[in-house]
């Protein structure tokens, strides 16, 4: 059942896969994979609220992820270098390690050290990257929590950090046995854990802004000054192009997120998109999901949706995965990237931008959709971002109506984008410093419990 739901989400069944893990939770409910992968699945709907959302997991997490040991001690301050460890499954090639690679790189060694803890199956060389960025290396891949939070708290960590939320492959049961004084969850993960044992999560005023999302979080709100997190491409990522102003070339709309996030009403918006342009096309391209060539059962419901809503099939293009430069490159064949909602794209927005591709998002109540948002300001590109669906379509009907505006509007992007925070890793971490020196003030103050 859960490698049912897995498949169902892959192909963007998104209703049947929450059905579907929901099923299989009630034959093993204390699997903590499969709560996992059910919570996952819910902030792919197109049919819930946020608040509901945040409801399974608040609920979920204080039944299922309740922590049995008392918080670790705090070690005395002292004259030292504060301890902080980062759990993570994507320290291999993963959209989380061009987040992380830029964090280990510029955290100040006169005054942190960095653990790194590790569940990856499969090393590869951006495992061995991020291995030599960090001052402590250990491999928690086959551990049981109960030994993983051991070894963790013999390293004496102050801080210690979730870099996976829900996402497969987390050790959020590790963070229940409560293994540091101070714990933290650092997006990725585009809602609360649930997990009463982490303490904080890292967001901005954009992403959350103040006082309208934190009744959604288990975690109290960490809001940096700046986006909440930092992108750092590959050293061979392509130079960004101009396409050519060329009457004759259709206007082409891209989106380069996972089928999952595609929704049917998503879906109907590109299509009465392409129907008012008759000269346009889209190109949909998911890089991660492993597969050159694109299977039927990935292109066919989406082509259906079209051809139902009156859209050409031929006008669709579908893109397989590609090596990350040959990815990157995709880019150079669009004009302008659709993000997805409720749950935005985040790699993806932040590889376009890299790439010098505008981005239209459409902004939302709560944090899955509000990301895109987030990096367009850092990027000082907030006249992409809609409010309503109306404004989203608006916004891709005037520049797809008028080439020399969506040209001018890129090269403008080019021109400034790689200066802006969202790629600035060293002021990015020096934020983030600040923030877990304040947390640890604030626990050391804090009473006992």
């Amino acid at each position: 059942m859960n490698n049912l739901g897995a498949a169902l989400l892959g192909l963007g069944e998104v209703e049947e896969a929450i059905r579907m893990f929901g099923k299989a939770i009630s034959s093993a409910p204390a699997c903590s994979a499969l709560v996992s992968n059910y919570l996952l699945a819910l902030n792919y709907s197109g049919r819930l609220e946020p608040q509901a959302v945040a409801h399974a997991h608040l609920t979920i997490g204080r039944s299922h992820f309740a922590s049995p040991t008392r918080p670790h001690p705090v070690p005395p301050p002292g004259k030292r270098k504060l301890r902080v460890g980062y759990v993570c499954a994507g320290f291999h090639f993963h959209p989380a390690a061009f987040f992380m690679l830029p964090l280990l790189d510029q955290h100040d060694r006169d005054r942190f050290e960095i653990f790194c803890y590790a569940n990856v199956a499969r090393p590869d060389d951006y495992t061995a990257r991020i291995r030599k960025a960090a001052d402590h290396w250990r491999d928690l891949h086959g551990v049981s929590d109960t030994e993983a939070a051991r070894r963790i708290r013999r390293d004496r960590n102050d801080i210690l950090i979730d870099r996976t939320g829900h996402f497969e492959g987390n050790r959020l049961p590790l963070f229940a046995r409560r293994p540091a004084p101070v714990q933290v969850t650092l997006p990725g993960y585009p809602a609360t854990t649930g997990v009463p044992a982490i303490a904080y999560r890292i967001t901005d005023a954009v992403a959350d802004p103040p006082g309208t999302t934190e009744q959604w979080h288990s975690e109290t709100l960490v809001r940096l000054s700046g986006p909440f997190a930092c992108y750092a491409p590959p050293a061979n990522s392509p130079t960004p192009i101009l396409l050519p102003d060329d009457a004759s070339r259709p206007v082409t709309f891209g989106s380069f997120n996972g089928r999952q996030k595609f929704t049917r009403n998503m879906l109907e918006l590109w299509a009465a998109l392409l129907r008012h342009l008759p000269n346009t096309r889209l190109v949909v391209h998911h890089a991660f999901d492993g597969h050159r060539e694109v299977a039927p059962e990935f292109s066919a419901p989406i082509l259906r949706v079209f051809r139902q809503c009156g859209v050409d099939a031929a006008r669709i293009a579908f893109l397989g995965c590609l090596p990350l430069d040959e990815h990157l490159r995709a880019f150079h064949q669009v004009d302008l990237i659709l993000d997805t909602y409720p749950y935005n794209g985040m790699t993806t927005t932040c590889e376009s931008l890299w790439m010098g591709v505008p981005v239209i998002t459409l902004a939302g109540p709560h944090h899955a959709a509000r990301v895109s948002a987030s990096f367009l300001t850092a990027a000082g590109a907030d006249e992409w971002i809609a409010q309503t669906p109306q404004q989203y379509f608006d916004l891709a009907l005037r520049f797809g109506r008028d080439r020399s505006r969506l040209r001018r509007a890129r090269l403008s992007l080019i021109n400034r984008v790689r200066k802006c925070p969202l790629f600035n890793a060293k002021s990015y971490t020096s934020k983030l410093e600040r923030a877990y020196l304040d947390m640890f003030r604030r626990q050391i103050q804090a009473p006992v419990n």
